[in-house]
Formats: C-alpha cells, structure tokens, sequence
C-alpha cells in the first residue's frame, strides 16, 4: 500500500517538492555556516519523494529552533509563496494556455 501511496505522491507534485528542497540545500550549501541546514534539506527533499513508510524523529533543542528560524527567513517563506502561487495557477478553472496565436494565457 505505501508502494502506491508514493507513487501517487509523486505523481502529484512530490518530485517538485523534492527538487525545491534539493534547491534549498545547495543554496544553504554556499555558505560553511549553511552546510547543516543544506544537510537537513536533502533529507528533506529524500523524505519528500516517498514519505509513506518512513519514521521521523525529531532531535528539538536550541540549535534546532536557531535553524528553524533561519530557514523560515532564508527559504521557507519563499517557498511557500512560489507553492501557492503554483497551485493557485494550476487549480484555476478559469485560466487555460492557448493553443491558437494568442502568445499565452486567455482569461475566460
């Protein structure tokens, strides 16, 4: 069950979670005080490509809430930003691409 489960995710939108997260972690990569944090992304980015059957364990402490702000700062607002805004895209009924000349989008 969880076989089908991740690939259904995956299908849906689990593989640009995945290479979002993997983004994130090369550019948490650049800098030395990053490597940590680029760390934890590309396990965030493996968890994301089949989360069905996996344990998480959280480890807590000040580092870690340290971390956690620095990436809500640095990517997680962004992030979440450029999600809604694609999904809002995708899920709107009312916006189609064109397949005549029109050069883009056409509202309805």
């Amino acid at each position: 069950m969880r076989t089908i489960g991740n690939i259904i995710w995956i299908l849906c939108g689990g593989i640009l979670t995945a290479i979002f997260w993997a983004l994130a972690g090369i550019l948490f990569y650049i800098t030395i005080v990053g490597i940590p944090l680029g760390r934890q992304a590309f396990k965030m980015a493996n968890l994301t490509l089949a989360p069905f059957g996996k344990t998480i364990i959280y480890g807590g402490g000040a580092p870690s809430l340290l971390a956690n702000i620095v990436w809500v700062i640095v990517i997680g607002f962004w992030e979440a930003i450029a999600f809604s805004r694609w999904r809002s895209f995708r899920s709107c009924p009312s916006v189609r691409v064109c397949s005549t000349p029109c050069n883009g989008l056409r509202l309805l």
